[in-house]
């Protein structure tokens, strides 16, 4: 059955989805992300599209753009047919034989770009978990797990601690990504936020003890 055209109108919002081949790799290394991003901002400049957004995940891409004359077919065709070549030929084949295109409305628009950043913040929270695991020489899956270790609860305690206030990620979220409940998300912050309190309180007492 033939494929049928898209709507590719010059101004058009469009959430494009691009898949690895079976759900396989997109992006290896840096080598890889900093082609594509760049990849795709240079021809985004040359042809005039409209970037709002995007999110480059290990084996897949969403990227939200509004289309100019050169058309969203020729801006796609370019950037995954140039990046494919790269890819190619240093790592073999992946992508799907076509990306996906959503029409998007300005409000939907904006649900999109917020998704997107959302994603973004994960990925650096999982990168921030793995590098904290190989500084402390400890295994994630053992902190993911829920042990209780001692070590491992101390390392998981200050993790919350910077999930939720550098991260700005939720108690649900914080809990997946460490491997308890929410609860128990929720004792660890209140008793850091308790010591906080406790050594405020004494460094207050013990300047004004100094300044008698």
């Amino acid at each position: 059955m033939p494929r049928q055209a898209r709507l590719d109108a010059p101004g058009t919002l469009h959430h494009i989805i691009v898949r690895g081949i079976e759900k396989c790799k997109i992006v290896d290394d840096t080598t890889d992300r900093k082609d594509f991003v760049s990849r795709m901002g240079q021809i985004a400049t040359d042809t005039d599209t409209a970037i709002y957004a995007w999110s480059l995940m290990s084996n897949h891409a969403h990227i939200l753009l509004k289309s100019s004359s050169f058309g969203l077919s020729s801006y796609m065709r370019r950037l995954l047919t140039g990046y494919a070549i790269f890819y190619n030929r240093r790592h073999g084949h992946m992508f799907q034989n076509r990306y996906k295109s959503i029409i998007c409305e300005e409000d939907v628009a904006q649900k999109i770009k917020h998704q997107f950043s959302g994603q973004d913040r994960l990925k650096k929270v999982e990168q921030f978990i793995s590098k904290v695991c190989i500084q402390e020489d400890i295994n994630i899956k053992e902190l993911k797990s829920g042990s209780r270790r001692g070590s491992i609860s101390k390392i998981r305690s200050k993790l919350a601690g910077n999930l939720v206030e550098e991260f700005r990620i939720s108690f649900a979220e914080t809990a997946r990504q460490l491997g308890v409940s929410t609860s128990a998300i929720s004792k660890i912050i209140s008793r850091t936020e308790n010591r906080k309190s406790t050594f405020h309180k004494s460094k207050q007492y013990k300047v004004g003890s100094n300044g008698r």
